[in-house]
């Protein structure tokens, strides 16, 4: 599996947890519903600005780690 698709593989999972639909979290993000499941599908390589509105959207931090 490709590193994109496990990030929008866990980003999909944590806005499951918050309760929240694909459209709903669009509009937190001013994003189309297009996009958000294209990210959600690993289709976008992201940067790190948007993993951090997402963070924000969803009400999470973000932290990264670079892993020996």
């Amino acid at each position: 599996m490709r590193e994109s698709a496990k990030v929008g593989k866990q980003l999909r999972a944590l806005r499951k947890a918050a309760g929240l639909t694909q459209e709903e979290l669009s509009e937190r993000l001013a994003c189309s519903d297009r996009t958000l499941r294209r990210i959600e599908s690993g289709g976008v390589l992201l940067t790190v600005e948007t993993l951090a509105r997402y963070a924000v959207a969803l009400g999470r931090g973000l932290q990264i780690e670079v892993l020996p």
